[in-house]
């Protein structure tokens, strides 16, 4: 192929500028956005079953009424006001975490790590590395929640990018 220095660089802008496009995304193109949620009232043994029964880390707290994102809870949070497994039995731990809402160990809502649909995955990416979480959830401007980005759909991602399908 004769290109000239110039066409060359015509076709790496132009190839650049999509690629980057194509692998660096808005979280909203890649977003879950079928999640499960909880609402603020329920008791942290609720929030256990959800996440043993649908295999979660965290789920996102809202208000049912607005959608609206109130924040967080994780597995590590859970595992602050649980007793250990060695020392009672299931039913103790049970009752323990029956004792405690989601709203009264929630941390404020300006520490709750969130995206916008418009935030590229790059830098999704860099919150949960920095904040080390496994899930952020994406909000619109008036923070109601609009889906979840977590680690294994920036591993998905990534696998298509490096594995491309035939």
């Amino acid at each position: 192929m004769n290109l000239t220095q110039q066409d060359q660089e015509k076709i790496i802008s132009f190839l650049g500028k999509n690629e980057k496009a194509y692998y660096n995304p808005k979280v909203g193109e890649m977003m879950t956005t079928k999640i499960l949620v909880i609402e603020p009232s329920k008791t942290l043994a609720d929030a256990l079953e959800i996440m043993v029964k649908e295999g979660f880390k965290s789920i996102p707290v809202v208000d049912k009424s607005t959608n609206q994102l109130l924040g967080v809870i994780t597995d590590r949070d859970l595992r602050t006001y649980c007793k250990s497994i060695f020392n009672y039995t299931l039913k103790e731990v049970m009752d323990t975490l029956a004792q405690h809402k989601i709203s009264d160990i929630l941390p404020p809502f300006h520490l709750c790590q969130k995206v916008k649909e418009d935030t590229l995955i790059n830098e999704s990416a860099k919150i949960l590395k920095q904040v080390n979480i496994n899930c952020l959830p994406v909000v619109t401007n008036d923070n109601q929640l609009s889906g979840v980005i977590t680690r294994s759909d920036m591993l998905d991602h990534l696998i298509r990018i490096l594995e491309p399908l035939e």
